[in-house]
């Protein structure tokens, strides 16, 4: 990278920077491990209804992005319309469970974090000039990603509350 002079300054960087992204990445792994032991025995229809839509809105631009449609975007990612229903269905899972880990562990977001989360989701730096209030980010995340934000970002807030509560 032309920073390090030596080899064992090269491999510090390197171990540094890995060190970095396991603590960055702990949040989604311990969830993935937690959510493994986790089974729904119901999720109100309307609610995965909605998950359902986002996601299909959510692939479709992404596919419009990619100049495709989003047949052939899901077909890229091994997927086919069921695997729409199951991003719907873990979705669902998601918010209910960040919701009951959320009330249990009394886990609430403010502003500063709602607001740096909704930025990071749509890849909005804080020197973008067209920046924007957090109602106008809500706007832009509803219209690209999904339907509800806030409890997307709940879902970031607490993946973050286990992973830096998580022990080896």
């Amino acid at each position: 990278d032309g920073k390090c002079k030596t080899v064992q300054e090269y491999y510090d960087f390197e171990k540094e920077k890995q060190l970095q992204e396991n603590r960055e990445s702990k949040g989604d792994l311990v969830w993935d491990e937690l959510r493994e032991g986790v089974s729904v025995e119901s999720a109100p229809e309307q609610m995965i209804a909605r998950a359902k839509e986002d996601a299909t809105k959510m692939y479709t631009n992404f596919a419009e992005l990619s100049g495709m449609d989003v047949n052939e975007l899901l077909e890229n990612f091994g997927m086919d319309e069921d695997g729409l229903d199951e991003v719907a269905n873990d979705t669902v899972i998601d918010v209910m469970v960040a919701k009951s880990i959320a009330a249990i562990e009394g886990i609430t977001m403010d502003d500063t974090f709602y607001r740096q989360a909704l930025m990071e989701d749509l890849g909005v730096e804080e020197t973008d000039e067209n920046l924007g209030t957090v109602e106008e980010l809500e706007t832009e995340y509803k219209n690209s990603i999904g339907s509800r934000p806030k409890d997307d970002m709940l879902v970031k807030r607490v993946k973050n509350f286990v992973g830096e509560h998580a022990t080896e």
